[in-house]
């Protein structure tokens, strides 16, 4: 069924939203058999930045791996553009809007670390953290791996940049700066920008949080949204002051 899926003719020239409608997705195999995800629904509008967040191992990332089509729902429909199903698309046009920033990413190490950054760009070399170009690929440590995965997302001209924990290898410093490009980003409202995340203050950066609750249910909450108004759940996690949505 998925390479049918993926040699859809489906294609789509123009990313405007992305719907999450009633998701469901369930883990089966030796060690699981269970929903992570449960009627999950939510809207990604164009140009937004989203944090989708949640305890660690809630079933964040499986989010993104859905957006990517490397698996689809067991009950619900991803919709593009209001009306596309994503299964319906061709996966490899598809992706050709996404550039993807692993929290494990891949560096190869026959070419340069300017061509690994530029493997899906145009050259623009954006240099979010220009002190990387100074080390080898094979002598990098997990910090300034996941630094060029950053730069290749960024450096790419796609209209989704989709970034799974994307500071859980940085030093504070390299947060604060990585946090200062993403906002400069944002104010252009050039990009999508979807991030999971959690305890981070990148929280304050989008319009809007996507929580996973313990259930595999999501609350969508919006910037600058009440104290009140946040689920106990959220709250217990993240506190009532520096890392609620502001």
């Amino acid at each position: 069924a998925n390479l049918l899926r993926g040699r859809a003719l489906v294609k789509t020239d123009r990313i405007y939203s992305i719907e999450f409608k009633d998701v469901s997705f369930r883990v089966n195999n030796e060690q699981m058999n269970t929903y992570v995800l449960r009627n999950c629904s939510f809207v990604i509008g164009r140009h937004d930045v989203v944090a989708i967040t949640g305890k660690s191992g809630i079933g964040k990332s499986t989010i993104l791996n859905l957006l990517m089509g490397f698996s689809y729902p067991e009950k619900g429909t991803i919709l593009i553009n209001d009306e596309i199903d994503l299964s319906d698309l061709n996966l490899l046009e598809w992706r050709n809007h996404i550039a993807f920033s692993h929290q494990f990413p891949v560096i190869f190490n026959n070419i340069s670390l300017s061509e690994n950054i530029d493997l899906l760009g145009d050259g623009k070399q954006h240099q979010i953290f220009p002190e990387i170009l100074s080390h080898q690929g094979c002598e990098l440590s997990g910090g300034e791996q996941q630094k060029v995965s950053l730069e290749r997302a960024f450096n790419s001209s796609r209209d989704i940049i989709l970034l799974d924990e994307p500071t859980v290898s940085l030093d504070q410093k390299a947060v604060e700066i990585l946090e200062s490009f993403i906002r400069n980003v944002k104010t252009k409202r050039i990009r999508t920008i979807i991030f999971t995340c959690h305890k981070s203050s990148l929280l304050s950066l989008a319009d809007k949080i996507v929580f996973i609750t313990k259930d595999g249910e999501t609350k969508c909450l919006q910037n600058g949204q009440s104290q009140d108004m946040l689920p106990d759940e959220f709250i217990k996690l993240y506190g009532n002051a520096d890392n609620k949505p502001h």
